[in-house]
Parts: C-alpha cells; sequence; structure tokens
C-alpha cells in the first residue's frame, strides 16, 4: 500500500520553514523536503534528530592517527632505523605532521563514503524528482494525506503560508509514469491518461516497461515477509501494540503494518537495515524515513513504559 501524498511548492526558504512549522503544528506528517539548496534550521522544524556523521568522523580520525604512528613506528623504529638530526627512533614530537595528514585523509574519504552509503545515493540509482524544479529554484514540501479523502481545508491552510502551487495526491500516479519512480501501484497507471496514450519515442516505452518491472507479484511479496518474519520474529496472538505511539506512523500504515505481520514494538526494535529495505519494498514506504525517524529507537523506550 503507498502512501497518498501531497505536494506543495514553495519559492523561498523562509515561506517552506513557516509551512513546515504550520503544518506539523496541525499534527499533519510532513513526509520530506526537497530543497535545491540548504534550508538552514529546516532539519529542527521537521523534527529530524541530529546527523550521527560526527562521530563517523572521528572514528575515522583515530583509524587515520593509528595508521600513521603504525607506519612510522614500524618503519622508522623497526624495519630501518635512522638517525636524522639526532632525533631518536620512536620521536613522537616530529610524527605529529604524519600524523595529523592522515587523519584528515581518512576522515574526508570515510566521511564521504558513509554518507553515500547511509543516504543511498549509489551509481545507478534513479533520482527521486517529484518536481524538476526543484533542483533549480523550487522547494517541495511532502504531506502525507492518507487518513483523509478531503484536502480543501489542507490546501488552504498551504496557500496562507504562500505556497504557490499544490500538486494533489492523484497527480502523483501521472508524474510516476513519466519520471519512472516505483511508488504508484500498477492499478493506479493503468487508469491514468498517461499509461494509455501511444509511447512517442522508445524512451517513453521503456519508461512503461521498467515501472512494471518494479512492482512485486504477491508471490515475491509473500516471500518478503516470511524473510521479514524470520528475522524480526512473529508476534503473538495476544500481543497487539499501539504502534500509532511510534513517530511518524499512522493509522492507515499500523494497519498497512499489521497486515504483513507486524504487531509489536519488540518487533519493530528488532529491525536492522535488511529488515527495513524489505519493509520498504513491501509497503512501498518512503526510502529512508524509518532510519531517520528512529523507529528502532522509540520502540525501545516505548518498550521500558
Amino acid at each position: 500500500m503507498s502512501l497518498k501524498v501531497l505536494y506543495a511548492i514553495y519559492e523561498e526558504g523562509d515561506d517552506l520553514l513557516h509551512a513546515v512549522e504550520t503544518v506539523r503544528g496541525k499534527g499533519m506528517d510532513v513526509v520530506d523536503c526537497y530543497t535545491p539548496y540548504p534550508v538552514h534550521g529546516l532539519d529542527n522544524v521537521m523534527g529530524i534528530k541530529r546527523s550521527r556523521l560526527p562521530i563517523a568522523a572521528f572514528c575515522f580520525a583515530m583509524l587515520g592517527l593509528a595508521s600513521a604512528i603504525s607506519l612510522q613506528y614500524f618503519t622508522m623504529g623497526y624495519d630501518w632505523p635512522m638517525i636524522i638530526g639526532g632525533k631518536p627512533y620512536s620521536g613522537l614530537p616530529s610524527w605529529i605532521p604524519v600524523c595529523f595528514e592522515l587523519s584528515i585523509l581518512f576522515t574526508a574519504y570515510g566521511m564521504g563514503i558513509t554518507f553515500f552509503i547511509k543516504s543511498r545515493m549509489l551509481h545507478g540509482m534513479e533520482a527521486d524528482i517529484k518536481d524538476i524544479r526543484q533542483t533549480d529554484n523550487r522547494l517541495v514540501m511532502a504531506i502525507d494525506v492518507s487518513d483523509t479523502d478531503d484536502t480543501s481545508g489542507l490546501e488552504s491552510l498551504l496557500k496562507e503560508t504562500k505556497a504557490t502551487e499544490i500538486k494533489k495526491p492523484y497527480q502523483e500516479t501521472v508524474e510516476a509514469v513519466k519520471t519512472e519512480t516505483p511508488k504508484v501501484p500498477v492499478e493506479k497507471v493503468k487508469a491514468a491518461p498517461v499509461k494509455k496514450a501511444a509511447p512517442k519515442t522508445k524512451a517513453k516505452s521503456s519508461s512503461v516497461a521498467s515501472k512494471k518491472s518494479s512492482e512485486i507479484t504477491e508471490e515475491e511479496k509473500g516471500e518478503k515477509i516470511n524473510l521479514l518474519l524470520g528475522k524480526i520474529g512473529k508476534a503473538s496472538g495476544s500481543v497487539n501494540d499501539d504502534l500509532k505511539l511510534v513517530k511518524g506512523i499512522g493509522p492507515v500504515f499500523e494497519r498497512n503494518l499489521n497486515s504483513i505481520g507486524i504487531r509489536s514494538f519488540e518487533q519493530i526494535s528488532k529491525m536492522d537495515s535488511e529488515t527495513i529495505k524489505l519493509v520498504e519494498e513491501i509497503t512501498r514506504y518512503f526510502p529512508g524515513k524509518i532510519e531517520r525517524e528512529n523507529w528502532i529507537e522509540q520502540a525501545l523506550e516505548l518498550m521500558k513504559k
């Protein structure tokens, strides 16, 4: 089951910040924001916790420092000891420049590699483009409206926050065919006018073919569910925790999780990167959102109560 998302488009970063605060203040879930440049303070108003990348940077720096000391000690003190300017073989003060340089080198490369792996920005992956202008001069806010069929009140609120354009949920189906995004069920694509139109170019027909291949069959879905429950365990018949207490899980998505056998905080607490990816593939949930909202830590805290 895919999310029903409404997109609001803004021209200024300050307007986007104010809109995110307003929408979250009304109790609605802001799925993500797409901006062509950094908007200072956006992470805080979205409720995103501070990145753990500095911890990784420190670990890489210590690895570089240890490598520099080991290299110089082995070379100068054991393998090929030389007297240079009357300095001792194992002269730590004279090693400082090399220690500094290798610490910086390991940190720079380590942070870069970690960032791309964690963000899934790897070679061959398709860009998640909601509006082509999000890479140029427009800012896009995605709002989860799965729990309501009438978005007129929300649209009025967004216009008050200076939204220049609003894309309704059904438009995501049309855009999915054009941009080859795999987040729309096959049934909706078949009903969309773009799908019925005859392909004008080879690229257009390959787009539809790519869309079909991205969907999983019921048999594949069953296999993925069995693999998922085999890793996080099955909830006993008497367990039925209120998963809505986890920030980021609404009533609709709770039913979706229950339908695949996830009914307890304990199951969520046992998730890892592999099982999170399985949940995203089965439920068509936004990639990376589970990790950003720290579902595992939230579930562990709820289990203590």
